[in-house]
């Protein structure tokens, strides 16, 4: 039962009907392995962290669930750590005590900084998704936000929209002016000539954003032609405050959003968002476990250019 249940070589000596009745038989009973006695016996925990600054962003969800899966198919499971600044010591703990075989670091990209200064040589296949190819000893991938978020900015001014402004998804103005698309947007728009504004900010979630864009768009004076969203939940709350004040979408204000999430497909009108394929994610990880195993693979750093998915929120 143990062979068949580990998935085992020696699973091999049993029918393929033996061992399906021991697989059917151990879920029926709520079996499950003991992990800490296969660490033993293996001198790896199959567990793997990622590592991530909350509050918790479209992508990295993506990503989470896609890992999930990915490392699930190869006997590993996947633990998700939200990190906050405040807790950084606790990184080095971490990847020193023996709990995972492995880790992503999703943290933005100022926190990965300090992260990495903590600990210059990982005790553990880490892979950054920061792009700072200074961690000479951290496997790099470079995920290029900027050329979309660029693109994007660009896109809404060619297309006639003269007051575009920025939501934030932190309730804390300081947080996000510390936020990378917001510096992307301020630093595209200063190129075009226009001083860049933060319409409003919130908790990363649709409701607080509906709300929060209905009382601003309410009593605003003058309200923007476009807005750059920093996730793709605020963008979907931006655009149902809109909606709430009567404001036509595309129309009167294009949005778009960041993360290209299953949401922003399933939203009515369809969000136009920045972000990257399903299929780029696979190529992280693929990265991620060849680092691991040490199987041959392309050298780091990778590359992964965000795109532009243009939908229902606007009229390029």
């Amino acid at each position: 039962m143990s062979y068949v249940l580990a998935d085992s070589k020696h699973a091999q000596k049993f029918s393929e009907d033996t061992r399906q009745r021991v697989i059917e038989t151990a879920n029926r009973l709520g079996y499950v392995r003991n992990r800490a006695a296969r660490s033993l016996s293996s001198g790896k925990t199959h567990t793997i962290a990622l590592l991530y600054t909350p509050p918790i962003d479209r992508f990295v969800e993506k990503l989470q669930l896609r890992a999930f899966n990915y490392f699930k198919e190869r006997g590993y499971l996947l633990i998700s750590v939200p990190l906050a600044r405040a807790h950084n010591d606790t990184f080095p703990d971490l990847l020193r005590s023996g709990c995972c075989d492995g880790a992503l670091l999703a943290c933005d990209f100022d926190q990965t900084v300090e992260l990495c200064r903590s600990l210059p040589e990982p005790p553990i296949p880490t892979v950054s998704l920061s792009g700072d190819q200074s961690l000479a000893h951290y496997g790099v991938v470079d995920v290029d936000e900027r050329s979309a978020i660029a693109d994007v900015i660009a896109r809404l001014i060619r297309s006639g929209r003269k007051r575009i402004a920025f939501v934030g998804q932190h309730s804390s103005l300081a947080d996000v002016r510390n936020e990378y698309r917001w510096r992307v947007f301020a630093e595209t728009q200063r190129s075009f000539g226009n001083e860049p504004t933060i319409l409003f900010h919130c908790n990363a979630s649709i409701q607080d954003a509906a709300r929060e864009a209905t009382r601003v768009l309410q009593t605003a004076h003058e309200i923007p032609d476009a807005v750059y969203c920093s996730s793709d939940r605020v963008a979907i709350g931006t655009v149902l405050g809109a909606e709430h004040c009567g404001i036509q979408i595309p129309e009167q204000l294009s949005v778009v959003g960041s993360g290209n999430s299953a949401e922003s497909v399933q939203f009515s009108p369809q969000l136009t968002t920045v972000g990257m394929k399903e299929e780029q994610i696979d190529l992280i990880l693929a990265h991620f476990w060849n680092r691991l195993t040490g199987a041959p693979s392309d050298p780091f750093p990778l590359t992964i250019q965000w795109e532009v998915f243009s939908r229902q929120t606007t009229r390029f």
